[in-house]
Parts: C-alpha cells; sequence; structure tokens
C-alpha cells in the first residue's frame, strides 16, 4: 500500500509540474492583402482570363533532329550523321567552348535548316527510284494529294481534317516546284517547306 501511494504522490506531482508548464499560443493567421491590379491599356485583354504563359518555344537537338531524319525517310539508324563542325554551329556543346546544348530557334540555325533541307530532300528524290513501291517516300500513292498528305503525316504527325489548310499551301507549292528540272522537283519543294516548318522543327 505505502508503495501504491508512492507511485501515486509521484504521478501528481509529475501531473502538476506539467498542468503548470506554460502554454504557447497559436500561430496567427497569415494575413493576405489584396493588390489592385495594374491599369492596362484599351483592348488588352482581362488579367484575370490570360493563361499562364509557357516557356519560350525550343528546337530539336542535333541528335533529336539526326534520329528524326533517320525515322522521317525510314533509313537505317545512324544513317543521317551530321559533320562534327557543322553539329557544333548548330548548338551541340563541344566542351570546350560551350558545355550546354543551345537550342534556341536563332535565324543562323533556320538558315542552316534550310540549306540542310535542300541537300536532304534533294539526296532523298535521287534514291526514290531505287525503293520498292511500298517504301516510296515521295510517290508512294497514286495522286499529289495523297502523297502530299503523306509527307504531311511524316513531317508532323498530322493528319485528317487538321492535314487540309496544309495540303492546299503544299499542292500549290508542288506546282511551282514541278517547272523545276530537278528530280522530282515539286516532291522536292514539298519536303523543304515542310522540313523548315515550325510543327517540324519546333517544339
Amino acid at each position: 500500500m505505502r508503495s501504491l501511494a508512492s507511485t501515486l504522490a509521484v504521478l501528481l506531482v509529475a501531473c502538476s509540474k506539467q498542468s503548470a508548464a506554460p502554454v504557447e499560443p497559436p500561430p496567427l493567421p497569415l494575413l493576405v492583402r489584396a493588390t489592385a491590379s495594374p491599369s492596362m491599356p484599351d483592348g488588352h485583354p482581362a488579367l484575370h482570363a490570360l493563361a499562364i504563359g509557357s516557356r519560350g518555344p525550343r528546337r530539336m537537338s542535333v541528335d533529336q533532329l539526326e534520329r528524326s531524319l533517320d525515322q522521317l525517310a525510314d533509313l537505317p539508324p545512324g544513317t543521317v550523321k551530321l559533320p562534327a563542325d557543322l553539329a557544333v554551329t548548330l548548338g551541340r556543346p563541344d566542351y570546350q567552348r560551350v558545355t550546354e546544348e543551345q537550342l534556341e530557334p536563332t535565324p543562323l540555325f533556320m538558315k542552316f535548316m534550310l540549306d540542310l533541307g535542300a541537300i536532304y530532300c534533294s539526296n532523298l528524290a535521287a534514291f526514290e527510284p531505287q525503293r520498292p513501291a511500298e517504301q516510296k517516300f515521295f510517290t508512294r500513292f497514286a495522286t499529289v494529294g495523297e502523297n502530299v498528305r503523306y509527307l504531311v503525316l511524316r513531317f508532323t504527325g498530322i493528319e485528317g481534317s487538321g492535314a487540309d489548310a496544309y495540303a492546299t499551301r503544299l499542292e500549290a507549292a508542288y506546282e511551282q516546284g514541278s517547272q523545276a528540272a530537278a528530280p522530282l522537283g515539286g516532291y522536292q519543294t514539298v519536303c523543304v517547306s515542310l522540313f523548315t516548318a515550325p510543327e517540324f522543327l519546333l517544339y
């Protein structure tokens, strides 16, 4: 009994000490004050209706470009390999002066893409007669319209009604390019147009 009483006494003393400890008040709520929207010029859309802007567009890296050009024309992986100096010019890091891939869609990059597209499309046109009928790149189908839509699909992934506007413009480009003496000149014109299109190069 005496040990039980002693134990209870110890517990009571402990409880009294705990109850005597000061209690910290809860933190005050964070006050958020509304600020007035800045005045915008006439005709500017309402600020509350504006969506959050994404980061700026980026272009394909050199590695992505090489792999894409292989896949576009059903070429064996590694067929398209840009020279080292050109790859560095197009933004591939050399890890001496440049350590990060340059992905800005600059005018210089687009100029190189125009030149590269002309070479790429010309080589594909020269190789076209050697392809089996079911593996043709430019002339897989019976009509120009079908072939143009096929090229739009290969370069951009756009098909169906979404490709209508592209097909109309590119068929006009085909007609102009057909007047050139180059092999498959019309299709080469379509190819270069798609090669340099933002829908292909940018993301």
